[in-house]
């Protein structure tokens, strides 16, 4: 209106423009903490420590906020024939929950349906392989785990949410039936929850 000065409209279109520029930047910075977050934690939540026994699991299970839950659980370190042989740790979870508890979670494992579909027509049982593990039996698809057929339905990333090492072999508890170790506690819990 001829009142208004050229420098304060500049100043007002800099400041409206610096303050976008920095909402941006704050979004984006924010959403990647939380991509970030939910990779490492591999579920909206993941509950890892020595004292994982049924009684506390069960508690977290009750919790009013809890979807799902599933457990990952170490049997012990077995050997594993490919095209190579290599020693992985075991881990076993219900495929079923972990498909549920991690539905589009960043850094889901892959290949999680088809462990819950459990052994083929061949008797092979699926299982997820790390990158390490697959790297060195020679990237086989046909192997065996601790004397178990086996089908080496997809390979995933080295980290596991909650687990330490980098050299696993991830197996559905039930398919195994009786070749399934008496001895596997869990290491982790991972959690879906609401809010």
């Amino acid at each position: 209106d001829g009142a208004t000065s050229a420098a304060a409209v500049v100043a007002l279109v800099a400041a409206t423009g610096m303050a976008v520029a920095a909402g941006a930047a704050v979004a984006t910075l924010d959403q990647g903490r939380h991509d970030t977050a939910w990779a490492v934690a591999g579920a909206d939540l993941r509950v890892s420590g020595d004292a994982l026994d049924g009684q506390a699991i069960a508690s977290l299970a009750d919790h009013r906020d809890v979807r799902a839950l599933t457990t990952l659980s170490d049997g012990s370190d077995v050997r594993v024939e490919g095209g190579s042989s290599a020693y992985a740790s075991r881990l076993l979870t219900d495929a079923t929950a972990l498909r549920d508890v991690q539905g589009g979670a960043v850094g889901a494992v892959p290949g999680v349906a088809a462990l819950a579909a459990g052994a083929g027509t061949d008797g092979r049982i699926p299982v997820v392989v790390s990158e390490t593990a697959a790297t060195q039996m020679g990237n086989a698809r046909e192997i065996e785990v601790d004397g178990v057929e086996a089908r080496v339905v997809a390979v995933a990333r080295d980290v596991l949410a909650g687990v330490p090492k980098r050299v696993w072999v991830l197996m559905d508890r039930e398919t195994l039936g009786d070749e399934r170790p008496s001895y596997d506690p869990p290491v982790s819990v991972l959690v879906a929850a609401d809010g």
